[in-house]
């Protein structure tokens, strides 16, 4: 063997563990980084998703490092939530 018969350009979970966004089925993801977390923001519908542990979540954009895409993402969660946060007491 030498070395390049594993080697692909197929999506691979170890390498991309998320193949499409959870929202829009888009596989346009842009993995994001703050040194620590890889976040994987979504270019059709704005949104940014986490995986962990075979676990998939939506990032608060509160609570990430503010990547080149901070705004459209903070404008997108803000529409989706703006009926939580009209609803409040």
């Amino acid at each position: 063997m030498n070395g390049n018969e594993f080697r692909t350009t197929e999506p691979h979970l170890l390498r991309a563990p998320l193949l499409a966004c959870p929202r829009c089925e888009s596989t346009e993801l842009t993995p994001v980084t703050d040194d620590a977390l890889v976040n994987f923001y979504c270019t059709q519908c704005a949104r940014c998703w986490h995986v962990e542990l075979g676990a998939v979540w939506r990032v608060d954009p509160n609570t990430c490092a503010k990547c080149g895409h901070y705004e459209t993402c903070v404008a997108a969660y803000w529409a989706d939530h703006a009926t939580d946060i009209e609803s409040a007491p």
